[in-house]
């Protein structure tokens, strides 16, 4: 049996290999067996297939998500729901403090980060 320390973690674990996917079962702190899927490629570690799987996409290169309006391709189907975005116009995410409307959650925070600011020097 082969025991090694988990990427980033204090937990020792037995490598396996099952069909192609690196495997390996972890005792966690509390006892409970958790199977975790291991890259073949690198260090990455999870509890789920799917998580590697999208992961693996990095590694391989492949892309599965094509954009109905164009050629785009997308390894990761919320990148092709926001390039889709572009394509359609429509901006789903709305700022609280004013009209503004975002195609991505994180231009909304930065932008709303503003109107913080702005409150806090009223303030002084």
């Amino acid at each position: 049996m082969v025991m090694r320390r988990l990427y980033g973690s204090h937990d020792w674990v037995e490598a396996r290999q099952l069909s192609g996917l690196a495997m390996t079962r972890s005792r966690g702190s509390r006892g409970k067996d958790t199977r975790l899927h291991r890259c073949s490629y690198c260090n990455y570690v999870t509890k789920r297939r799917a998580n590697l799987q999208r992961h693996r996409y990095k590694h391989t290169g492949e892309k599965p998500f094509a954009c109905p309006y164009c050629d785009h391709k997308c390894a990761d189907q919320s990148n092709l729901q926001t390039h889709i975005f572009r394509h359609t116009g429509e901006k789903p995410y709305t700022c609280p403090y004013c009209p503004y409307k975002a195609i991505q959650k994180r231009h909304l925070d930065i932008h709303t980060l503003k109107h913080v600011d702005q409150d806090r020097d009223d303030m002084l």
